[in-house]
Parts: C-alpha cells; structure tokens; sequence
C-alpha cells in the first residue's frame, strides 16, 4: 500500500524507534520509500569486508539460531522444531528417502553439510546480500503462506511451510 509521502518519514522514524533499525545506512531519505515494504526490504549502504582470510560472512544480518552438521532430511530451527531439509530446497518431502541428502547435496562424499538458521528481526534489513561475486544459477520459488518464524511462533508448534 502506498503511503503518502507525507507521512512517510514519521512512521519509518516511529517504526525504526520501535525496532531499533540503523537509519544510518540507509541508501535515500526516508520519503523516497513509497511503500513499507520498500523501506523493509531497502539497500543499505555498508562496506564489507573482502580479504579477510578465514573467515565466513553472513548473507544478511540476524540472529543465529542454528548452526549445525545436517546428517538427515530432518533439521532443527530452534527449541527442538524440525523442518525437511528437502521440502526446503525442493518444495517436495523427500524424508522416506535415506540417500537424498547425501546424494543430492554433497559435492563429495567425504564433505560434510551443515545448516545455518538466521532469524531476522523486524528491526534488521530484509534483503541478502553476497560479498563475493557470485551468479545465481537456480532459484526456487516454494508457494504457500510465509508466517512468522520467531522464536515464540515456532515454540507454539506452528508448521514452518
């Protein structure tokens, strides 16, 4: 929904209050954002670092939740929730398939496969980002209804899909 522009930069302002989002890197003045989805999912403007050795960088800012070793189809979000690694990449359970993970998702066979759970609060930026350069060759679009994925949402049992 559009938000007249006017009013723009007092519920940004409110909202980032609220949220504690870093109005300093954002890429335009708040009225340039004519929808809040458009402010929710904004550039940010930040260096990042490049030639550090040994080192991982996130593809977005959040909350790490999970980081784990994936040794099945079934892998933890938090607080004991489990979601199918393979409806995840494929959009199809695969969970009576012992081998999929193995023989779909590793490389080699001697790698190992770990996950990574990011929580995104509604104060942190809501757009990925990569500092490496990289081109996406696939991307899969799974239908259904996004809820929440809070600590609190998922300790109430709610389905992730």
């Amino acid at each position: 929904m559009q938000i007249p522009r006017i009013f723009r930069e007092s519920i940004y302002k409110g909202y980032s209050k609220f949220y504690a989002v870093n109005l300093k890197e954002i890429e335009h003045p708040l009225k340039e954002y004519p929808t809040f989805s458009s402010f929710f999912t904004r550039k940010i403007t930040r260096s990042w670092p490049t030639e550090i050795p040994n080192t991982v960088s996130s593809p977005c800012d959040g909350k790490i939740l999970v980081l784990e070793e994936v040794t099945g189809d079934k892998c933890q979000i938090i607080k004991g929730a489990k979601y199918s690694l393979s409806e995840l990449v494929t959009g199809i359970n695969k969970e009576d398939d012992p081998n999929f993970i193995r023989n779909s998702l590793r490389i080699h066979k001697n790698t190992k496969l770990f996950q990574l759970v990011i929580y995104l609060a509604p104060g942190d930026y809501h757009r990925f980002h990569s500092p490496v350069n990289m081109e996406i060759i696939k991307r899969l679009n799974i239908d259904g209804r996004c809820d929440s994925v809070s600590e609190k949402t998922i300790a109430k049992g709610k389905p992730i899909y």
